[in-house]
């Protein structure tokens, strides 16, 4: 990072800042006139509105760094965009995949946490789980169209805390067994921060044909 910059996280990690480089966006407003930088790292747990409302206040010239667009909903499963937590996808090679994690202010999960400093590890485990999805929409359309994603397991190890910085994700699809009646897949989520893993989750999911997978669940409600 240049030696003018600042850092603006949202103010659910009020305790993350500092009030010198890393700012929430009231600091930022209250301190902006007489603070000049030449770059705004935007951080964790901002809105889009919040990082219009940045732009707004600044020169043009004042370049913007980690200003990710999140992956569409439709992708992730998710009715509401403020619970969207990745961006598009990377195609590393057939089967692995890089993306970034981006929190937004309003998220359901963020919105009851706390500490103030840390992202939550429920958190982190749904931003995998929206991962594989991403993945077997974008990349496995022809086998998803028709089916539903149905979660089996997921195992989770947290080997560092995730911070409200910039934060990426690798996913790796391990095994995939496709068959017609329902297609059996395991995959691997590394997530870290400036090189250091902070995070590892294991998926075990199948896509069942939606026709079966609704029947399944509606013989499987209980007798009350």
């Amino acid at each position: 990072m240049s030696d003018n910059f600042c850092i603006v996280v949202g103010e659910e990690f009020n305790s993350f800042v500092n009030k010198k480089n890393i700012l929430s966006p009231l600091c930022f407003s209250d301190n902006f006139d007489d603070e000049k930088f030449n770059s705004i790292y935007l951080g964790q747990g901002l809105s889009h509105g919040d990082v219009l409302t940045l732009s707004s206040m600044v020169d043009e010239k004042i370049n913007f760094i980690n200003n990710i667009e999140w992956v569409n909903q439709e992708s992730v499963h998710k009715k509401n965009k403020k619970n969207v937590l990745i961006s598009n996808l990377n195609r590393l090679s057939e089967r692995d995949f890089s993306f970034k994690i981006r929190i937004n202010k309003d998220s359901e999960i963020l919105s009851d946490h706390v500490t103030g400093i840390h992202v939550p590890g429920l958190l982190l485990i749904e931003a995998a789980r929206q991962s594989l999805i991403s993945v077997l929409e974008v990349y496995f359309e022809d086998l998803s169209a028709k089916s539903r994603f149905v979660l089996k397991s997921i195992s989770s190890e947290f080997v560092n805390y995730v911070y409200p910085l910039e934060v990426d994700g690798k996913i790796s699809i391990m095994n995939f067994n496709i068959s017609k009646m329902e297609s059996n897949l395991e995959a691997e989520i590394l997530i870290s921060q400036y090189s250091k893993v902070c995070a590892n989750f294991k998926i075990k999911a199948s896509l069942t044909p939606e026709k079966l997978a609704a029947l399944t669940e509606k013989l499987s409600i209980p007798k009350i």
